[in-house]
């Protein structure tokens, strides 16, 4: 037989010469039809031929599919979760209860409004509302800068918490601002205020303390002559600025005089700084040891309350993991005090 080149030999064959990447290879229409009609062509960026059947594209799209799949389902479950927060949020305004209760509140009839609000939270229906109608309803308390209701009815849920209804900052410029000034811890200065009146700004106990950090009269007063507030007067107290400016001023000074002990100071600002003195002698404790002993229940869950505020708004200011056992430090006797801070009341 004859030497016969490839080309010739696919030629007298009847078969088509196909070149695929330098290479020749012979292709027979007839011969092949019926497996090409089942192949996919595909020319990828390397100029490299390849054939797919239709069993690998199914795979392909399978696959694909099985990618897509959970994250549209998410999706569709998100998008379900904000329509059902949205009707929540819908129901809330329009609850007749709720609404008396605000507008009572927001007109000065803060008494007449609280009972509404309570009421309707947790008496109108058996057992109260439940913890998506409460989140709700703090929401929209919270909206309306009713900041106790948004507080407590937030800590009435069982199973569900959120951390800008329950701790909210209101005044944060005032406070952040003012803080910075004097070295003082904002989120200490936050913590004492949700236990002192949960932000209302009118609040006045039994006793006669006023507004945001229920300032006594007489320490208002020796607090303004301090940091040189002039011409300051009582019924300033119900002013957001001014109270936070002399209640921040008087804890910062009785913080500094207990040797920058927070539970100490917190004792003090509850009972008086003489007491929390007293109290700190003895051996040296942990912290939360030092308050389980406070012998008045009042001081003793005011400082335990206060520290742990403190911690969870620390957290939130500062994104960042908090520790109370760190607040609380260690607790033991002070150093003599001064006779500028044996005048502090």
């Amino acid at each position: 037989m004859s030497d016969v080149s490839a080309d010739a030999f696919a030629a007298e064959a009847g078969a088509t010469p196909v070149v695929v990447n330098n290479t020749t290879n012979t292709f027979n229409p007839a011969a092949d039809s019926a497996r090409v009609g089942n192949l996919s062509y595909s020319s990828e960026t390397d100029s490299t031929s390849k054939f797919y059947t239709d069993e690998d594209l199914a795979k392909v799209r399978s696959q694909e599919k099985d990618k897509l799949y959970p994250q549209i389902n998410a999706l569709k479950e998100e998008i379900a979760a904000l329509k059902k927060e949205r009707e929540e949020k819908a129901a809330a305004r329009a609850n007749p209860g709720l609404t008396r209760g605000l507008y009572a509140i927001q007109i000065g009839l803060r008494s007449e409004g609280v009972r509404e609000w309570n009421y309707t939270t947790n008496l109108h229906q058996g057992g109260g509302m439940g913890d998506r109608e409460l989140l709700a309803a703090a929401d929209l308390a919270c909206e309306r800068q009713v900041w106790d209701r948004c507080i407590n009815t937030s800590e009435r849920m069982r199973n569900l918490f959120d951390a800008e209804l329950s701790f909210p900052m209101p005044f944060r410029e005032e406070v952040i601002r003012r803080t910075r000034e004097i070295d003082l811890d904002p989120a200490y200065v936050y913590g004492l205020i949700r236990q002192e009146s949960r932000f209302v700004m009118d609040a006045r106990s039994h006793v006669g303390a006023a507004g945001l950090m229920q300032v006594m009269p007489a320490t208002a007063k020796w607090t303004a002559r301090k940091i040189g507030l002039e011409n300051f007067k009582l019924e300033q107290l119900n002013r957001h600025d001014t109270n936070i400016a002399i209640g921040t001023g008087y804890l910062k000074l009785v913080l500094d005089s207990l040797g920058g002990s927070m539970p100490l100071a917190a004792a003090a600002y509850n009972a008086g700084p003489s007491r929390a003195r007293k109290w700190s002698q003895g051996r040296v404790l942990e912290g939360a040891i030092w308050a389980e002993n406070v012998p008045f229940q009042e001081t003793r869950d005011y400082v335990k309350k206060v520290l742990s505020n403190a911690t969870l708004y620390a957290a939130i200011i500062t994104a960042q993991p908090q520790s109370l056992s760190a607040r609380l430090g260690m607790v033991g006797p002070q150093e003599a005090m001064s006779r500028e801070q044996a005048d502090i009341p």
